[in-house]
């Protein structure tokens, strides 16, 4: 397994993950993009997981976006955020 990781971004201080599994029984791929909200900065964050599997000659792909709140910051108050998602 290969694994790569791009911590602060320029100017959006984002993240970008990605984990490379070649193996007898297939190849995947994925990434995990981690983004700061805009409307809370560091109290919560977004994630958008993205996964490639190659199953014979066709590519099984899953999106996923979530959220998360910073787990070590106890002084927030914790609203669920507006139905937009990040970029």
């Amino acid at each position: 397994m290969y694994h790569c990781e791009w911590p602060n971004l320029y100017l959006t201080k984002s993240k970008i993950e990605t984990k490379t599994l070649l193996s007898e029984s297939g190849d995947a791929w994925a990434l995990r993009y981690t983004e700061i909200d805009k409307e809370c900065g560091r109290k919560r964050f977004w994630y958008t997981d993205i996964g490639v599997r190659s199953d014979g000659d066709a590519a099984v792909v899953s999106v996923r976006i979530s959220y998360a709140w910073n787990t070590e910051d106890l002084s927030i108050e914790r609203t669920e955020p507006k139905t937009t998602v990040p970029k």
